[in-house]
């Protein structure tokens, strides 16, 4: 992937926590329009945000989730100047930025007046997934779907608060404690999935994909954040967790079915 180039800066964008901003980029030379992720020097410290932004729209594609397409992007700095304040800016981290495509014709998803067309499978497998990189950002206690609606699909935006355990250290982690502890009741989805008759076989789809998880393809995940210098933290730890997750899918069965009953 090559770095997007940017053409123009628009304003902040309403209703984000990290206050993204609208861009037009060159992507193939084409202009494109994109969200743009400006975090700060604390949140890639703490959080390795960028790397946490790709690293789980990568990983969504294995279970065939639908995220709108990203890039990256370097920034002077004084491009943001009337866009943020003084404070904000020299706060900024100085890498890549992170750029989801901005997709025309998608609204903000709604759990309480949209489900007519929803399929168990796909909000199962968005459910199971957020399990997998223990996002307790869609719903959560912020209230944020973190999920586009169009006339018949759902995108996955927002994975920068994902993984908060990756940083442990690996030989003595449990992992499974960890999911017993996932805060899915207050997942955008739960209602929903509550309210499926037939549950038995809601996530097999999921549960398959993890078992052919390719391990290759994410170790060139990791060879692009590193060729570019994006934080993530440490490779060993993501692909420890990934491997132990292929190994043990009949765990991630048992706690996905007995959240949704």
């Amino acid at each position: 992937m090559e770095p997007l180039k940017l053409v123009s800066i628009g304003e902040v964008m309403k209703g984000g926590t990290t206050k993204p901003v609208n861009i037009i980029a060159l992507h193939n030379d084409e202009p494109t329009k994109y969200v743009m992720k400006v975090f700060t020097k604390s949140q890639i410290n703490q959080g390795a945000s960028v790397g946490k932004e790709i690293i789980c729209n990568e990983l969504a594609k294995q279970f065939d989730l639908n995220c709108p397409d990203y890039g990256i992007i370097e920034v002077d700095h004084n491009e943001f100047v009337g866009i943020y304040d003084e404070e904000r800016i020299t706060k900024l981290d100085n890498g890549y930025k992170f750029c989801s495509k901005y997709l025309d014709g998608n609204a903000m998803f709604n759990p309480l007046v949209t489900n007519s067309f929803l399929k168990d499978y796909e909000v199962a497998t968005i459910f199971a997934f957020d399990l997998l990189v223990y996002n307790s950002d869609r719903g959560g206690f912020r209230n944020k779907p973190n999920l586009l609606i169009n006339d018949n699909s759902l995108y996955l935006i927002d994975h920068e608060l994902t993984f908060p355990f990756i940083g442990e250290e690996i030989n003595n982690f449990n992992y499974e404690n960890y999911l017993g502890n996932y805060p899915y009741k207050q997942h955008v989805l739960i209602r929903y999935l509550k309210s499926v008759r037939n549950k038995n076989e809601l996530f097999n789809e999921f549960i398959e994909m993890l078992k052919v998880l390719n391990l290759n393809d994410l170790n060139i995940t990791f060879d692009f954040l590193e060729e570019f210098n994006i934080a993530h933290v440490e490779r060993q730890k993501f692909m420890h967790y990934f491997a132990w997750a292929k190994n043990n899918v009949a765990i991630f069965d048992r706690y996905l079915k007995a959240m949704v009953q």
